[in-house]
């Protein structure tokens, strides 16, 4: 598993939590194929106000990083529905490399 950490503005909280609403209104067959790009894992969101500007941090854990690519390039409804809905959430297209701004881990505090 590789984790990828990245930072994402949002237009709000309310708009940040509708997407995640919507994303798990459509069914697990709908979005089988856009999984598929990661291998199994898993992506947690945070939302967090810097210098009073709304933004979102993903956390995602994935088997396979270069599903990104497969995702920038996939027709299925789901991914096309989901990278629109992100450009208009964030501004930021998800076609495009780096998949939002990149991060570098610093540190990793083990017990």
């Amino acid at each position: 598993m590789e984790t990828i950490a990245r930072v994402f503005p949002v237009k709000s909280k309310k708009d940040l939590l509708a997407l995640a609403k919507d994303i798990d209104a459509w069914s697990p067959d709908e979005k089988r194929q856009f999984n598929a790009y990661f291998g199994n894992g898993r992506e947690r969101w945070y939302f967090q106000k810097i210098g009073g500007k709304p933004y979102v941090i993903s956390v995602a854990e994935v088997e396979r990083p270069a599903g990104y690519d497969d995702m920038a390039a996939s027709d299925d409804e789901f991914t096309k529905w989901f990278r629109k809905r992100v450009k208009k959430l964030s501004g930021v297209s998800i076609k495009k490399t780096p998949k939002g701004p990149r991060s570098e881990l610093v540190y990793e505090f083990k017990p």
